[in-house]
């Protein structure tokens, strides 16, 4: 965001997935740097920079880091202060179909319990009778019902 002719600018609030901003690595550092707009389009004018984790960012709101440029001989290279005045990590709810939507790959694997509580295979009561008329037991059609969802 630029901000036109403000020595003191407040940004807007944004919001940056937390696996964009650091892989989720919470206390690996961040390169925080801080230009002045050029209106002619390039990179700007660098004011400075610091460095800092994004667990320091979250944990100490309402802190004020020092920008340095090693360009800068006067306050030992400090140009200026960063302040952040609010931060957070939000966690997010996600759904089954969210990871199936960002290429989250499900494999089936199917165990059936055989046990003799479930009844002998050839009794029409239990779950694993094979039916001669074409029908599922429920055994078969759970299996069949989630398969051709993943499918």
């Amino acid at each position: 965001e630029v901000i036109d002719n403000n020595l003191n600018p407040v940004w807007r609030e944004f919001t940056i997935p937390l696996t964009n901003l650091c892989n989720s690595l919470v206390d690996v550092p961040l390169l925080l740097e801080v230009y002045d707009d050029d209106s002619d389009g390039s990179k700007g004018v660098f004011i400075g920079s610091c460095q800092l984790t994004t667990r320091q960012l979250v944990e100490t709101a309402h802190r004020s880091w020092p920008l340095h440029n090693p360009k800068k001989t006067k306050n030992n290279g400090v140009s200026g202060v960063l302040k952040v005045l609010r931060s957070s990590i939000q966690n997010i709810e996600y759904t089954f179909l969210d990871y199936l939507s960002g290429g989250c790959e499900v494999t089936m694997i199917a165990a059936i319990d055989f046990t003799g509580s479930n009844g002998d295979p050839k009794d029409p009561k239990s779950l694993h009778f094979v039916r001669n008329d074409g029908q599922l037991n429920e055994y078969e059609a759970a299996l069949t019902a989630i398969g051709s969802v993943l499918t």
